[in-house]
């Protein structure tokens, strides 16, 4: 008997914390469930690290290069010799137009003068003018005696014609030499005109030729980085090459310009916002990171690899001489309100 009771109670037992348990799971069932925690502080992408600001160099005249001096992805600083020009044809151009000039302008000053009437060949004809005058006005006076004579009977009308014609003649002489002056003083006109057009063609071309050496990467016979802190890239030519101006001699990438610029999805695009804190992860050295900001959103999408991307630059706040000219980087871009 005792047996039996100690199993009854035994069984009874199991059934109620069989019951209970069944009631808390109906609980649980029931009970709503707690919403997922956002553990999402940042938007990923890839990004590249890009000079915002090349120079491109060339040269619109020919030359030939003497000397290159630098090798491709060699990092310069100002005034570094890139290249060695040989110039000597060019400024031998230039010297022949300066040599030019100077001629034209001495013969300028000597038309212009002779113009004005104290040039030797208009000098000999107002001299002879002034002659011509001088024997006519005592010509006029000589008729006026002839026509007297002739009234008081002394001289026949042949005689007073005759002189008359001698009279006129001495008129033509003079009309002559005033047309004479005249003549030349337009000649020396025109010409004047005409060595002062060439003259100021002249100093176009010599200022455009002077204008043409005085960039700010020449010095001397070299082309020279103005970039304090650069990379020079695409040189187009070696030693002995003729220079054109349809082909850029190199360019130069400012390596203080270096921003990275990010493919962010379209998906998260919205939790992009301009000045949000940006971590930077070199692919080079995943231990490495560096800080930075949202400087600009592109407002163009573009079509890449399939996927629908927006340009996102950012602007590093720390970094240094490991980040190269397009090194791959991973971003990681804070979230608004994060």
């Amino acid at each position: 008997m005792k047996i039996r009771s100690l199993l009854i109670t035994l069984l009874a037992g199991t059934l109620l914390l069989s019951a209970t348990g069944c009631g808390k799971k109906a609980e649980a069932e029931k009970a709503p469930a707690k919403p997922a925690t956002d553990t999402k502080q940042a938007v990923e992408a890839f990004g590249v690290a890009k000079a915002k600001e090349i120079k491109n160099v060339n040269l619109d005249f020919t030359a030939t290069i003497d000397k290159v001096n630098v090798r491709e992805g060699q990092k310069v600083k100002s005034s570094d010799v890139l290249i060695t020009l040989d110039l000597n044809e060019y400024k031998a151009q230039l010297k022949n137009k300066e040599t030019e000039l100077k001629a034209l302008r001495g013969e300028i000053g000597i038309l212009q003068t002779s113009k004005s009437g104290s040039g030797p060949d208009i000098a000999k004809l107002q001299s002879d003018l002034s002659n011509a005058e001088d024997l006519y006005n005592k010509a006029l006076k000589e008729l006026k005696n002839k026509e007297a004579l002739f009234t008081s009977g002394s001289i026949s009308q042949y005689d007073l014609d005759e002189f008359k014609k001698s009279v006129d003649a001495k008129k033509k002489a003079v009309d002559d030499a005033r047309f004479g002056i005249g003549t030349l003083r337009n000649s020396k006109t025109v010409e004047v005109d005409q060595k002062q057009t060439r003259a100021s063609q002249l100093e176009s071309e010599i200022a455009v030729m002077k204008d043409k050496l005085s960039k700010s990467y020449f010095k001397d016979n070299n082309i020279v980085s103005d970039v304090n802190n650069g990379v020079v890239y695409d040189i187009g030519y070696k030693q002995g090459d003729n220079v054109t101006k349809e082909k850029k001699v190199l360019s130069i990438m400012d390596l203080d310009s270096l921003i990275i610029e990010a493919d962010v999805a379209e998906e998260f695009i919205k939790d992009v916002k301009p000045g949000a804190e940006v971590t930077i992860i070199p692919t080079a050295d995943k231990s490495k990171n560096y800080k930075g900001k949202v400087t600009r959103i592109s407002d163009k999408a573009v079509q890449k690899n399939g996927e629908t991307n927006i340009l996102v630059e950012i602007v590093m706040e720390d970094k240094n001489d490991f980040i190269m000219p397009d090194f791959n980087v991973d971003v990681k871009i804070k979230m608004e309100n994060k």
